[in-house]
């Protein structure tokens, strides 16, 4: 990737750039913000249920899985889901946590999170699982 700032005025036209995925600040995004960055998603509407504004909304089966620091996912199919994520990511990895979203990625990289408590809570997951296939391996 080139950086933006090493490249001269007469480069731009002439150079490839690979631009990042939407990065958001989590205490700021909200759930239109993740449907309107996913066109290709949020169409197929399941049901229809009690949202935290108080007014029934609608749940998508074509939603899209942001992950969990134990390498599980959630499917955010409405803005009820999508609270219940925000809620606890705020409360496990801070304010300053960003949620990168990209909607040309493989499902399960549609959504990142960057911030070094997730990124420490996911390879203590990472090497629990590792330890305990180990195990399963050597004893069976």
């Amino acid at each position: 990737m080139i950086k933006l700032k090493t490249l001269l005025p007469e480069d731009i036209n002439n150079t490839n750039i690979d631009l990042p995925a939407n990065e958001f600040e989590l205490s700021s995004l909200s759930f239109d913000t993740v449907i309107n960055n996913f066109p290709a998603d949020y169409k197929d509407i399941q049901f229809n249920r009690m949202q935290p504004d108080g007014k029934e909304g609608p749940y998508y089966s074509d939603s899209v899985a942001f992950p969990n620091a134990n390498d599980s996912s959630t499917k955010i199919g409405d803005l009820k889901s999508f609270e219940d994520w925000k809620k606890e990511a705020l409360r496990k990895f801070g304010n300053d946590t960003k949620i990168l979203l990209d909607p040309d990625a493989v499902w399960f990289d549609k959504v990142k999170v960057k911030s070094d408590e997730f990124d420490t809570q996911k390879d203590a997951a990472d090497t629990a699982k590792a330890s305990m296939l180990k195990q399963w391996g050597t004893t069976t």
